[in-house]
């Protein structure tokens, strides 16, 4: 019996120490159970407030939305402007460069004809003087061959030929042996013959011949007809031969020397004229002739001059060109910067539509000034595009010998300086390009 109390005492004792971690247990379990509750009303707070802010968001959203269609609208605008202003300046860009080419082309073409004239002519004398000495190589063959034969044969030629003189001698050679050639000095006349001077060197040249055909180049106290005419083409032959060599010598700084140098020729000839009953030139053809000389320098002068000035001239189109690819080069800098500063003004855009307040307002401070550097970039792109079309704007100038392609022919260029300071270019028509 005491045994069985004992053991229902434990049982009630087990059962007591289960019953109070029970109830700790619950106590514990319900303690959790409010703070998960806690916590679960916290969060249904934050998402109402997160849900709060979605909808503000939302709403700028597509106020910014609003903001860059209504913007939108403007952007083709001004791609299509700038595109337009890149179009226009390449086709003036090219336009202007095929002038300036044709010019430098044609002004090349010159001188390379003149060259290849001057090439074919120091040709044809070497090919002369290379024909003569095969000639002569095989006359001294033929006659090493041929002996007696063939020197009997030249002198038969030889017989010939002083026959010819003595009948050249007798009945006279005619004005033609005796007027000034042709040379370098009428070339000289007719490629300045617009000008003055040019005109004056053709003038001069004319007066020479008529006196030689004239005869008041030359006189002589011979009573005899043949032997006055004879002595008369002698001394007229002498001294044309001096004079026209010291003519070929003219440049623009020895007049003086060349002049007095005539002038001794002249003493010369009339002294040794006098074997020949005083044969001597007269005074008035040696005015003549220095009449030549002096409108020979004069022109040779001019010549010089136009060289310079066509020298300057192109001197002149290259710095034009020059400051044409400059501010070309500025305007594509400045649309470069313009293209920039818009797809930096996008990206800002669109980090501002996932951003917060607080970002919000540092992007819209970041547009502004964004929106302040696009305004400068398209203001120096206006500006650089104003000096480029001033740069174009210019003169349409004869940059050629005034009657080198005839009388009523002209080579043309453009020049973009108003002011030209080479006296024979002449403004035709002012041009401006837009």
């Amino acid at each position: 019996m005491e045994l069985f109390l004992v053991i229902f005492g434990l049982c009630i004792l087990a059962l007591l120490v289960v019953a109070v971690k029970n109830t700790k247990l619950i106590a514990r379990l319900t303690a959790e159970l409010r703070q998960r509750e806690q916590i679960i009303d916290r969060q249904q707070q934050e998402n109402l407030a997160l849900l709060s802010r979605v909808d503000r968001q939302g709403q700028e959203n597509t106020a910014l939305q609003n903001r860059v269609d209504a913007l939108s609208k403007y952007q083709t605008i001004i791609d299509a402007e700038a595109h337009a202003r890149e179009l226009n300046a390449q086709a003036e860009s090219v336009f202007a460069q095929s002038k300036i080419a044709a010019a430098v082309e044609l002004h090349e073409a010159k001188r390379m004809a003149k060259e290849e004239l001057i090439t074919s002519e120091m040709e044809m004398a070497s090919a002369r003087a290379t024909a003569s000495r095969i000639v002569e190589n095989a006359n001294k063959r033929a006659e090493e061959i041929a002996g007696n034969a063939y020197s009997a044969m030249n002198r038969a030629k030889e017989f010939a030929d002083t026959a010819k003189a003595m009948k050249n001698i007798i009945e006279g050679y005619g004005d033609a042996y005796i007027v000034p050639t042709y040379n370098l000095l009428d070339d000289l006349a007719e490629e300045f013959s617009f000008t003055e001077a040019g005109q004056k060197l053709k003038a001069a040249r004319e007066m020479s011949r008529w006196m030689v055909k004239a005869g008041r180049a030359a006189t002589c106290d011979y009573a005899e007809s043949n032997r006055r005419d004879t002595a008369i083409r002698f001394v007229i032959d002498a001294f044309n031969g001096k004079v026209d060599s010291i003519l070929s010598r003219n440049k623009a700084d020895n007049h003086g020397k060349l002049e007095q140098e005539i002038r001794d020729a002249f003493a010369l000839v009339n002294h040794n004229g006098t074997a020949f009953r005083n044969a001597r030139i007269t005074d008035e053809y040696l005015t003549s002739r220095l009449e030549e000389l002096k409108w020979a320098a004069t022109t040779r002068v001019l010549k010089e001059q136009d060289r310079e000035e066509q020298r300057q001239l192109r001197e002149q189109i290259r710095e034009e060109e020059k400051a044409r690819r400059e501010f070309e080069r500025a305007i594509k800098d400045a649309a470069k910067e313009e293209d920039t500063i818009k797809k930096a003004m996008d990206k800002v855009l669109q980090q501002a539509a996932n951003a917060n307040d607080a970002q919000r307002v540092e992007f819209e401070a970041k547009l502004r000034e964004l929106e302040l550097k696009l305004q400068a970039a398209e203001e120096k792109n206006q500006r650089a595009l104003s000096m480029a079309q001033q740069t174009r704007t210019g003169h349409v100038y004869v940059i050629s010998n005034i009657g080198s392609f005839g009388e009523e022919g002209r080579s043309q260029g453009t020049s973009a300086t108003p002011d030209v300071r080479c006296c024979h270019v002449y403004p035709i028509q002012t041009l401006e390009y837009r």
